[in-house]
């Protein structure tokens, strides 16, 4: 099975916990504060060294259950991979959480991908590579976000996605085919994450979470999506009169606070789990790879066997 990510739209390059640079239309807070620490050597000629002494502490003590052959951690330093005899991986949370795993055979070094979702294991004798993908489970929420589905459902399908992203819009045509083959056993959570480069994306959540409080978030998800190509602030304002809401309501909950923080909310939320682009998917917390009907299947399918 090919394990690419299918393509997305244009990534965020920032790292948590950085809040993204976003313009919601006219509402008045065009743009968020983004935090950044600079550290400087200052106060020492050019000639004089920055290093003037060495000092070491004891971060973490690990009691690994297996005698460590070689060990990687991720680049954000939130996993460390130890591995054992006979294939045996001990992998270590930033928390200090513990999970093992046995991908089988004889290796003797292992490397991780800078976010520790891949690893390679290689046996310098036999000459010997095994390329494995690590899915971690991540803790999503869902109160109070748009859904599909059965609310108590025990598979919860959660989209981060950007209105002016054509790949999101390729991904949503899936969703009633789903709901269609799993009426009782799913719940697809929109989770909103614009990106930057995308002129309205801002603007478009904002205003959907204003018509979500009117009961009508996806049919207007589903205008929007069908002109993202074009999206102008006045569309916005038209989708929302074509569906009959409360223009009054609708405009004051489109350019209030409350609005705006549900969107940075979930931007957040995604950036701590990884997201850096749209559209991403997960299931049960499991990142979906490739975003078509019969891996996403596969997957339901074993998240509804456990």
């Amino acid at each position: 099975m090919n394990h690419q990510l299918r393509p997305g739209c244009a990534k965020r390059t920032l790292p948590p916990p950085q809040q993204p640079s976003l313009d919601f239309g006219d509402v008045p807070m065009r743009k968020l504060l983004v935090t950044s620490q600079i550290i400087l050597c200052l106060g020492l000629s050019a000639a004089q060294p920055c290093l003037a002494k060495v000092f070491q502490s004891v971060d973490k003590t690990y009691n690994a259950p297996v005698a460590p052959l070689d060990l990687a951690v991720s680049s954000d330093g939130n996993y460390t991979f130890i591995l054992g005899a006979n294939g045996k991986i001990i992998i270590y949370t930033k928390a200090g959480e513990k999970e093992e795993l046995s991908v089988g055979g004889d290796f003797d070094r292992i490397v991780t991908s800078g976010d520790g979702d891949k690893i390679w294991l290689s046996n310098q004798k036999t000459k010997e590579i095994k390329e494995v993908y690590i899915d971690f489970v991540k803790k999503l929420t869902s109160d109070g976000s748009p859904f599909l589905g059965d609310d108590k459902a025990p598979v919860v399908i959660t989209i981060f996605s950007d209105f002016q992203c054509p790949h999101c819009a390729q991904l949503g045509e899936l969703f009633p085919k789903l709901l269609e083959k799993y009426p009782t056993s799913i719940k697809i959570v929109y989770r909103y994450y614009p990106l930057p480069n995308h002129q309205f994306a801002g603007a478009a959540a904002v205003a959907s979470w204003a018509a979500h409080q009117q009961g009508k978030f996806w049919q207007y998800h589903d205008l929007v999506y069908a002109n993202f190509r074009d999206l102008t602030m006045e569309k916005l304002t038209g989708f929302a009169e074509q569906l009959g809401l409360n223009m009054p309501q609708f405009q004051q909950q489109m350019n209030s606070q409350e609005a705006k923080d549900a969107v940075i909310r979930d931007i957040q939320e995604g950036q701590t789990a990884g997201v850096t682009g749209t559209p991403v998917m997960y299931i049960n917390g499991r990142l979906v790879r490739e975003r078509t009907m019969e891996p996403i299947q596969k997957m339901i399918d074993e998240s509804l066997k456990k």
